[in-house]
């Protein structure tokens, strides 16, 4: 954008969006306020934003679109807040100076954007739901990480992040055994001098299903009931549903459908 001489913005809480481009290129601004109405940050908004030294993105922001903060070289420390769902790819590419990002209590998944981040000594992951963690390979500088309250039951990424002096592994699903794969990692870093907890972990209870309990029908009509399945180990997309009618002369199994794939699940008869 026309923003040489920009050094620091606010944006209102009037704002929803901030659009794709919109500080592209401001290479003074140092500060930026993201207001409490803003849900997403598009593609490259402040992107080449030389001078931007750490960001806060508020709750209220649910998607960061791809490259939004790319060769923000003085980026330093972001924090994450926990409405954000969706991270577009390179989100921090070449932000050659990010060493401190909390991205703890969010939903987000798809960890691929940590990629190539290799200058982070500071990862806060905590409570994300996390199932999967391979993406942190390369993070070759990360000296402390945190991943309490996940859903972690394989660790063997872990060990190829030769700089790490501290790791929180508790409240997962791992396998404390002496001789499981899990403390065979635990045991390795031990070895390495890294500071590992990992005391305690979670006990796995059954998936469960959140429906409401009465539901009413029209005669001779088509209707659909939301529900969420969840378990505290298998991902939403590996759990398998299976309806069936207790009175198949008024509702036979053929005439019911199942929709969705993840949490969230619909039931149409």
């Amino acid at each position: 954008g026309n923003c040489a001489s920009l050094t620091s913005i606010t944006i209102p809480d009037s704002v929803i969006s901030i659009a794709s481009f919109t500080f592209y290129g401001c290479t003074y601004l140092t500060n930026a306020t993201i207001g409490r109405s803003v849900t997403s940050i598009g593609n490259d908004a402040f992107a080449f934003c030389y001078s931007l030294a750490s960001v806060i993105i508020p709750n209220n922001v649910t998607n960061i679109g791809s490259y939004a903060f790319e060769y923000c070289t003085r980026l330093g420390s972001v924090t994450i807040d926990n409405g954000v769902t969706s991270i577009g790819d390179g989100v921090f590419s070449y932000c050659t100076s990010l060493t401190n990002l909390d991205l703890s209590n969010t939903v987000i998944q798809d960890l691929t954007f940590l990629q190539g981040l290799a200058q982070l000594n500071y990862l806060k992951l905590d409570n994300d739901g996390l199932f999967d963690i391979s993406s942190l390979n390369g993070l070759i500088n990360l000296q402390t990480l945190y991943l309490s309250g996940n859903r972690l039951t394989h660790i063997l990424p872990l060990q190829n992040l030769p700089r790490l002096s501290y790791l929180d592994l508790t409240q997962n699903f791992l396998d404390t055994n002496s001789t499981s794969a899990a403390m065979t990692v635990i045991t390795n870093l031990q070895a390495r001098g890294v500071v590992v907890s990992y005391i305690p972990q979670r006990q796995n209870q059954p998936p469960s299903i959140s429906v409401v309990t009465n539901w009413t029908i029209t005669a001779n009509c088509t209707s659909t009931l939301g529900f969420s399945v969840s378990d505290d180990e298998t991902p939403p997309d590996q759990l398998i549903v299976t309806p069936s009618s207790l009175n198949q002369g008024l509702i036979p199994n053929a005439n019911i459908v199942l929709g969705g794939s993840t949490y969230n699940r619909a039931l149409t008869v």
